[in-house]
């Protein structure tokens, strides 16, 4: 796999993933995205940026491009968990770096919690 590549296996394709991920109800909110997890195989992003928070697709674009090379990125940190990303208001005025910064606290957050809950699941 290419560094800047991203296949279909590290992606969310179908709704029944988004809707095993959003079933999950652990999400963690951010000041531009809301992160949602469940755990998985491998590290792999479901994208949800709809036009209700960006209407025009260039910004809906930018926003997807940002959040696909933040990913890309924290593969490894990431392993085991499934992310689908969705966007909240203000993110088409935010910088790229605005947005990459608040994935990266997300993203950290995520890590936390995914190694209390296998710790937990290892203990039950």
């Amino acid at each position: 796999m290419k560094a800047a590549a991203f296949p279909r296996r590290r992606r969310l394709t179908t709704g029944r993933d988004y809707r095993r991920v959003f079933a999950e109800r652990d999400r963690i909110p951010g000041r531009f995205f809301v992160l949602a997890l469940a755990p998985g195989t491998d590290a792999r992003l479901g994208l949800a940026v709809g036009k209700r928070y960006c209407r025009r697709a260039v910004d809906r674009n930018r926003v997807k491009r940002v959040a696909r090379e933040w990913f890309r990125r924290r593969l490894v940190y990431l392993d085991g968990l499934e992310i689908v990303c969705s966007v909240r208001r203000g993110v088409t005025t935010a910088s790229n770096d605005a947005l990459y910064a608040d994935l990266e606290r997300l993203g950290r957050r995520a890590v936390q919690r995914a190694g209390a809950g296998s710790a937990a699941r290892q203990d039950a």
